[in-house]
């Protein structure tokens, strides 16, 4: 199975998607900001890590990162059972019916 390819943060390809939406960057350094401060903060993404700015969370702190694919219903278990953990879990997804309610 083919790796997937991890963007860095100060490649073209980064830079380009940050130049249209500037405002990628905000949740990453938001989410690094309180795991240095040490609040247990663990992020989940639906392969949202480049288009929601995960990806400079994702890779300042691998082991608190979780890329569950196109699984939104067991990301959003997983988080409410980190949840009962104590950590401070934050799914991402643009997933239609997981943002709506009623």
């Amino acid at each position: 199975m083919a790796q997937a390819q991890v963007l860095s943060p100060d490649s073209w390809q980064y830079r380009a998607l940050n130049a249209v939406n500037p405002g990628l960057s905000y949740l990453s350094d938001a989410l690094i900001e309180l795991a240095q401060a040490g609040h247990p903060v663990v992020a989940g993404s639906a392969d949202l890590q480049y288009s929601n700015g995960l990806n400079r969370f994702a890779q300042a702190y691998p082991d608190r990162y979780v890329q569950f694919g196109i699984s939104e219903q067991n990301m959003v278990s997983a988080a409410a059972g980190l949840a009962t953990t104590g950590m401070m879990p934050s799914a991402w997804t643009w997933h239609t019916p997981s943002c709506r309610s009623g």
